[in-house]
């Protein structure tokens, strides 16, 4: 069972309205704009806005490796800039090249306290069984806000998973919960240690009232799906498989685990 990573990447997001021209007389706009961006970086090469845009225009086009390729460029110019650091790592990390991505989290990280780094090493390193994921949580709770108090009991809550202590886990969870009640992740991960435990009535209970308060928690339903099959209530599985799909309806395990049932 794998446990919830909570890397959080942020960028700047550029859409891209379809138009009825045909091709042939109009270019793209997701070409324009990587044209546009890459000249203009070119042309202002001091410019680390210019670049940090090109960096996420190319992964929100899927294209990891051209991303990783420049930000690595940019690095062997701009070696101490922590930010590009920590683009350079959220890119590795999506990209699931595990091990880059956490020597550049811990390069950016060395500038620095900063709550983004101490949460993608956290999970990391809770992920691997990393006794530094305690670490890193024990900073995140140093900070006065609710939500990074939350995910440092997450990351507990994943170490302990990781490392077989699974009512230990359970607790953190249950703190992360009560600090922010409305913290998905810590419900999801409460429900597959659950899960890991045989404890599928307990795992629905937690992941009925998870989708309570978020009615549009598309991976809490696709968690009761797999619960309800494992305790042979197939009606139940198929509703809840369908809820996923209704809020994400590119939600592929889920429906791919619809159609299994549905045959």
């Amino acid at each position: 069972m794998r446990y919830i990573l909570l890397i959080m990447i942020s960028g700047l997001l550029f859409s891209c309205n379809t138009s009825d021209t045909p091709a042939v007389t109009k270019t793209p706009l997701k070409e324009v704009t990587l044209d546009s961006l890459k000249k203009l970086a070119d042309q202002y090469p001091d410019s680390f806005p210019l670049k940090e845009d090109l960096l996420w225009t190319l992964r929100d086009s899927n294209e990891f490796s051209k991303a990783i390729d420049l930000a690595k460029k940019y690095l062997d110019k701009d070696t101490v800039n922590p930010k590009l650091w920590h683009i350079y790592a959220d890119l590795l990390a999506e990209n699931l090249d595990t091990l880059p991505a956490i020597t550049a989290f811990e390069k950016s990280l060395s500038f620095g306290k900063n709550p983004d780094d101490l949460i993608a090493l956290g999970q990391f390193y809770a992920s691997t069984k990393n006794s530094l994921a305690l670490k890193m949580a024990l900073q995140l709770l140093e900070y006065k806000d609710d939500q990074l108090k939350a995910t440092a009991h997450v990351i507990i809550g994943n170490y302990s998973a990781a490392i077989n202590k699974k009512d230990d886990a359970i607790k953190e969870f249950d703190k992360s919960i009560s600090i922010t009640f409305s913290f998905m992740e810590a419900y999801l991960c409460k429900a597959q240690v659950l899960m890991d435990m045989n404890k599928y009535e307990e795992a629905i209970k937690v992941l009925e009232n998870a989708t309570k308060i978020k009615n549009s928690f598309d991976e809490g339903y696709y968690y009761l799906g797999q619960c309800y099959e494992k305790i042979k209530n197939k009606d139940m599985a198929i509703e809840s498989y369908r809820r996923a799909l209704l809020y994400s309806p590119d939600y592929q395990e889920a429906a791919d685990a619809l159609q299994r049932l549905s045959k």
